[in-house]
């Protein structure tokens, strides 16, 4: 999956902070049916803005990719993630709920 973003315009604030964010800190996304997923940031990178590889390379995790502008628009922040292992332990032994 690979998400994009504004950083800091007046159309939105999504990504602003994003440039921030470390190696191994936790990502969550919920979903519309109110599904938490729980990725681990694994790679940051700034990339020139026609550089593909970052974000149409498929892997075999399953994988969060953000993607963001950087250096006053004339670069690109990505930053890849994958699916936290313990979420998905904890997922598959949790009961489910009818």
């Amino acid at each position: 999956c690979v998400l994009a973003g504004h950083n800091g315009s007046s159309r939105g604030i999504y990504f602003t902070d994003l440039c921030s964010i470390s190696t191994g800190a936790e990502v969550k996304l919920t979903n519309i049916k109110k599904k938490t997923h729980t990725y681990k940031v694994t790679e940051t990178k700034t990339v020139y803005p026609y550089d593909d590889s970052y974000v149409t390379g498929q892997t075999e995790d399953e994988t969060l990719t953000l993607f963001t502008c950087a250096e006053n628009g004339s670069k690109r922040f990505v930053v890849k993630c994958v699916r936290n292992k313990d979420f998905l332990k904890q997922e598959k032994t949790t009961p489910k709920k009818n």
